[in-house]
């Protein structure tokens, strides 16, 4: 008899489970989006940016950390295009630097593409963009929860508020420096999300002695232990 073929479904599920990788689906679409797309839509809770019109700040409930978040986003041109999540560095305080036009200018250089973008700007300084065990300092004893506001929260708000669908694979990771170390976890963690990333000046190996000095010291600034990470 012929061998028998494998599922490609299966095969995806055997090869992550293989590679350790979680294998984590998107949320179900739920009923009660916008029917038709509108990219210049303004989000509830969101306000222009004076300089990006197509830009905005949105403020964002996340009920995994219990707090509000805020997310400066631009949506594509249209509902299917890809969107860019970007994972910042350490000590940002208001919006992400390389979203600024005097430092990256990313905010106007996808203005004129048909990418779209969503960058929460961060309270969590040193958290990583990773699921804590535990809550900690830096959170003010709340749980810091990033991987789930990035793959099940974050898509859910686009959907409810915007009519952006749950396509899988549908994101780029995007990450500087800490947001480099965390972004890469994140989007190798859940490639049910992620179609691709592009990391610049952070640290990829968590187990190596540079990688868990790293950590300690990423932790340490914000008054923190990396066992809780």
């Amino acid at each position: 008899m012929p061998p028998r073929q494998v599922r490609p479904a299966l095969a995806a599920t055997l090869a992550l489970t293989l590679t350790g990788v979680s294998f984590v689906g998107l949320p179900t679409q739920a009923t009660g989006a916008p029917r038709s797309y509108q990219p210049q839509a303004i989000g509830r809770s969101c306000t222009r940016w004076v300089t990006e019109p197509r830009t905005q700040s949105c403020r964002i409930y996340s009920p995994s950390m219990r707090t509000t978040i805020t997310v400066d986003l631009q949506l594509p041109l249209h509902a299917t295009s890809p969107l860019l999540h970007v994972f910042g560095g350490m000590w940002q305080h208001e919006h992400q630097g390389m979203l600024m036009h005097e430092v990256g200018g990313l905010a106007r250089a996808l203005s004129r593409t048909d990418v779209g973008f969503v960058a929460p700007v961060a309270p969590t300084n040193g958290s990583m963009w990773t699921d804590w065990r535990q809550p900690t300092l830096i959170s003010d004893k709340k749980p810091i929860k990033w991987e789930t506001f990035f793959t099940q929260e974050l898509p859910t708000y686009l959907w409810h508020t915007f009519g952006i669908p749950l396509r899988p694979r549908n994101a780029i990771a995007l990450g500087v420096s800490m947001g480099g170390a965390g972004g890469a976890s994140v989007m190798y963690r859940h490639p049910e999300v992620y179609r691709a990333g592009y990391f610049l000046s952070g640290f990829y190996n968590f187990t190596s002695p540079l990688g868990r000095a790293a950590l300690g010291v990423i932790s340490g600034l914000s008054g923190n232990t990396g066992q809780d990470m």
